[in-house]
């Protein structure tokens, strides 16, 4: 389950790779603490979804290029109801300093090291970080 809004890279990226690789992909309208879409997908998973498979939940906040901010222990919340889901963050925007997602129930961070953690853009790094357990 991927919002509406993103990084238009990743957004390409991410419907070739679940197209060439048979992945249902769900693309719905993230903002705020408005849970209801996700919610729905959670429970109406897309056509083609493998019963009993694992479930990503990404959440862009703030998202590129609209600065559209999510709620990520809303999200994270919502997402923990249904059985093997996993909710990763990308807050390559929003740096640890100012925003930790494994302490809102993120599973999953992905930080930029390029952008606002080194500050020159003379370093190309980034890190995942995961929730223990």
């Amino acid at each position: 389950v991927i919002p509406g809004v993103m990084y238009w890279g990743l957004r390409l990226w991410v419907k070739t790779f679940c197209e060439s690789y048979g992945i249902a992909l769900s693309t719905i309208p993230m903002e705020g603490r408005d849970t209801a879409p996700l919610e729905a997908a959670l429970a109406a998973p897309p056509a083609g979804a493998a019963p009993g498979g694992r479930t990503l939940v990404w959440l862009e906040t703030p998202a590129n290029p609209t600065w559209t901010v999510v709620c990520i222990r809303s999200f994270a919340e919502a997402s923990h109801r249904t059985p093997d889901t996993v909710v990763a963050v990308d807050s390559t925007a929003a740096t640890p300093v100012l925003t930790r997602p494994l302490a809102l129930g993120a599973d999953v961070v992905m930080h930029s090291a390029t952008k606002y953690l080194n500050g020159h853009s003379d370093v190309l790094a980034g890190a995942l970080v995961c929730a223990e357990g």
